[in-house]
């Protein structure tokens, strides 16, 4: 069953390993979703604590100096799949995955609702 309020649960999640390992940690919680006109299922963020989970990239230039005009990474996703991989879709019974390495801006933190498309913007709904 998915949480009521996955941001919710990532924090309260975050906060008990925090205060447990006395670390600096964002969470993620990851669920799967199949993708218009692409067949597989990949892994996404919906709810996340203490992390980057979009980095805007619009009015920055490309390698070959073009203007970025809708680029926006949705790092939390990116990084979902990822775990989604090693985590299995089946019997792999691999619940919570680690991911080092990552930095993250503390300027940036939000959490996974602003992966959110607004409706206007949106193709498919």
């Amino acid at each position: 069953m998915l949480p009521t309020d996955p941001d919710r649960s990532a924090n309260r999640i975050r906060l008990k390993l925090t205060k447990h390992f006395n670390v600096d940690i964002g969470v993620i919680i990851t669920d799967t979703m199949g993708r218009p006109f692409r067949n597989g299922i990949v892994g996404f963020a919906i709810g996340a604590s203490n992390i980057n989970s979009i980095k805007d990239e619009r009015g920055k230039k490309d390698i070959f100096g073009n203007e970025l005009k809708v680029t926006q990474i949705g790092i939390a996703d990116e990084l979902a799949a990822a775990s989604s991989l090693i985590m299995g879709q089946a019997n792999q019974k691999m619940p919570v995955v680690i991911i080092r390495g990552f930095s993250k801006n503390k300027k940036e933190i939000s959490n996974a609702q602003v992966l959110i498309r607004d409706e206007q913007e949106d193709l498919f709904r």
